[in-house]
């Protein structure tokens, strides 16, 4: 063979096993390249997907922290309006200092945490092991959610009591949602005149006493549960102001500003009432206006042409106070109470049907839209005697003997006294009870009903104003998973046209 034409075809051979070799390691390359891309590209859609999807969830968690007492013990509640919610840690921090005063997590004890609230629960953290000592004292409660929302309460709180949180109510109707997370009075320190107009009765503040005019100053820092309020009794009146806390839900994504014609209608319903004979020929409408409330009770629209447009952002929740008697754009302000003083009947007992009128703006994205909506949210019932109540502890062991505290209060603005406390604890055993102070037999005790009564031929109880203990000792049941234990009880008086309230508390046994 010619050696000239063998290297010839050897040089062909090299060219063609070399151009296979490179088209292999383009090839490899590009294969390589674009396989890694599309596994990133995948990784990152997962991520974002996961990313978008917790971001979602978190949008929908809706809770309210605030602080309560239990005793002299430091308590909050979460009320979850939104989807569950898992908590794992708290912090109760003091508002002044901001100085960390508890902090609990999975890792600390009591191992309480985490702890999942459904849609529509609330649940109380009563074992703090805050002690409050002094009255004037101020606390932030802060929680931190599995999802990362943190909610922050605070004590004393605006909101309204653990014993009528769930009396809540509604969403909204028409072009905005909001949901409505309290509904509660408040009496006043100062600022109402002593007497009504005519001089035909005389207005109480919050201390029992006639007012006596003065700055307008609300008692913000004890809040009434809405659903029974005060009537007024003899030639007394009580001048009130009505707050509710509600959220923006707005599904168009709009802030809101409501204007001075925003009002609370309180109609008599009379359908309920205690005095029949006493109803009305026809239900009388009281109309509560928005008012501008700093955060210690000083209200400060006062004259007209002073009301200042309340915004609440998407996603926002807001206090309103309703309490003048006129729209602060068109008039004068006065004092309003549920009492009518215009005839011979002194004041009403009943139901009394509550809606909300908001008018104002809603800014959305693209537009300004004038609005305004009726909202039908709750009821309340008027009584000439009022009365609260606590119970410790919340949360007993399967089969234990647990030692409950039962704390009673008479309002200042109740007429008489408090003469007898019953509670029905059937769903414990081996039930016992104690004598409370001067003033009271010792307890009675049949088919694991309690009931403590006064002494001295009624000369004894728990005056207006007044505040006493009662303790009592049960075996709770055995139980395989966590049961809610409900104790029926009712608070007595010893005259007036309301006589009897009934409530409930309860115990979770695990």
């Amino acid at each position: 063979m010619n050696p000239r034409r063998a290297r010839f075809r050897k040089r062909g051979v090299a060219a063609v096993v070399g151009a296979i070799i490179l088209f292999g390691m383009l090839f490899t390359v590009a294969f390589s390249y674009f396989y890694f891309v599309n596994q990133g590209m995948k990784q990152y859609q997962t991520a974002a997907a996961a990313i978008n999807n917790a971001i979602t969830q978190q949008a929908l968690e809706h809770f309210i922290v605030y602080g309560t007492l239990s005793g002299n013990q430091l308590a909050f509640t979460v009320n979850n309006t939104g989807i569950t919610i898992t908590i794992i840690a708290y912090w109760i921090l003091n508002a002044s200092s901001k100085a960390v005063i508890k902090y609990e997590n999975t890792t600390l004890l009591p191992k309480s945490l985490p702890y999942s609230i459904g849609q529509g629960q609330s649940m109380g953290f009563q074992n703090t092991g805050v002690t409050v000592l002094n009255n004037q004292q101020q606390y932030v409660i802060k929680i931190i959610t599995s999802r990362g929302t943190i909610g922050v309460g605070t004590y004393p709180s605006a909101l309204l009591s653990t014993t009528s949180i769930n009396s809540l109510v509604s969403a909204g109707l028409g072009s905005l949602q909001m949901t409505f997370s309290s509904f509660s009075w408040y009496d006043y320190i100062s600022g109402p005149s002593a007497q009504g107009p005519g001089g035909n009765y005389n207005q109480l503040c919050s201390t029992g006493a006639n007012c006596a005019g003065g700055n307008w100053l609300l008692d913000i820092k004890h809040p009434h549960s809405g659903s029974l309020v005060p009537a007024g009794s003899g030639s007394n009146a009580i001048p009130v102001v009505f707050s509710v806390n509600i959220t923006n839900d707005d599904p168009s994504l709009g802030n809101i500003a409501i204007n001075s014609e925003s009002n609370l209608w309180v109609v008599q319903t009379c359908d309920s009432g205690t005095i029949e004979g006493d109803c009305p020929n026809s239900s009388p409408v009281f109309v509560f206006y928005i008012m501008n409330v700093l955060s210690n009770g000083t209200i400060i629209n006062t004259s007209q042409g002073t009301f200042a447009q309340i915004t609440i952002p998407l996603g926002t929740s807001r206090t309103l106070y309703y309490g003048a008697a006129y729209d602060m754009m068109l008039n004068s302000f006065s004092p309003l109470t549920l009492t009518n003083f215009g005839n011979s009947n002194p004041y009403y007992y009943g139901q009394f049907a509550v809606f909300l009128l908001f008018a104002g703006t809603k800014i959305t994205p693209s537009s300004n839209l004038v609005y305004g909506q009726n909202i039908p949210f709750e009821s309340t019932l008027t009584a000439d005697n009022l009365g609260w109540y606590t119970q410790t502890p919340t949360s007993c062991g399967s089969g234990t003997v647990v030692n409950f505290n039962l704390g009673v209060n008479n309002s200042i603005f109740s007429p008489n006294k408090i003469n007898k406390i019953v509670v029905n604890a059937s769903g414990f055993t081996s039930i016992s009870a104690t004598k409370p102070a001067s003033g009271w037999n010792s307890p009675t005790i049949n088919s694991g009903i309690i009931t403590w009564t006064a002494s001295g031929g009624g000369g004894g109880g728990t005056s207006p104003g007044g505040y006493q203990a009662f303790s009592w000792t049960g075996t709770a049941p055995t139980v395989t998973s966590q049961t809610q234990v409900i104790f029926p009880l009712a608070l007595y008086w010893n005259g007036g046209s309301v006589t009897v309230e009934q409530a409930a508390a309860s115990c979770y046994v695990s």
